[in-house]
């Protein structure tokens, strides 16, 4: 089976430990009250046993990674993060998208680019500072959290306030030049 080079085996791996962690405390609680269930007969005990096998789901869920396809060729920015775009301030081109606690963990590089360097708000846990691979896994942000990105000059905004946008997937911005080529 061939690697994807946009979500590494190795980033995955470190995922999966960060996921681990969370997933000893449900593990705990099923594991203690179905043991505890032999000695004291109680009917809370099943129900507790029921809460931490939902939270375990839960941890599952959450820490879902998606398979990331191979971005556009063009000279574009895709978004970091998953989330909603809050705000634009149109005179310095920044903007900041929102995670909600759901949504998905990933980071992924924007772009190839080194002068755009997002800035991380909340728990993140980042595995490569210095990637030049457009849509590479590159971290998770945990909880939720903000990411805010300066779009330098000569790129033009494809996102407005309010729009749903995902992580290595939604082009964010694309080069002035291009966009001329293509219409």
């Amino acid at each position: 089976m061939m690697e994807n080079i946009y979500t590494s085996g190795k980033h995955l791996l470190q995922v999966q430990r960060i996921k681990y962690k969370y997933m000893a405390v449900p593990a705990v609680i099923v594991f203690g009250s179905f043991f505890t269930n032999f000695y004291v007969e109680k009917d809370a005990l099943k129900y507790i046993s029921l809460f931490g096998l939902l939270l375990y789901l839960a941890i599952l869920f959450y820490f879902k990674i998606n398979r990331s396809f191979e971005p556009d060729k063009g000279k574009s920015i895709l978004s970091p993060i998953t989330g909603s775009v809050i705000s634009f301030d149109e005179q310095n081109k920044i903007v900041i998208i929102k995670k909600k606690f759901q949504q998905n963990i990933e980071i992924r590089n924007p772009s190839e680019d080194d002068e755009i360097v997002p800035i991380y708000k909340g728990k993140t846990n980042i595995f490569v500072r210095n990637s030049q691979l457009k849509g590479e896994l590159i971290g998770v942000i945990l909880g939720s959290g903000f990411c805010e990105l300066k779009i330098p000059l000569g790129f033009v905004p494809k996102v407005s306030v309010g729009d749903i946008v995902h992580s290595g997937e939604t082009i964010f911005s694309k080069e002035i030049i291009q966009l001329e080529e293509n219409d």
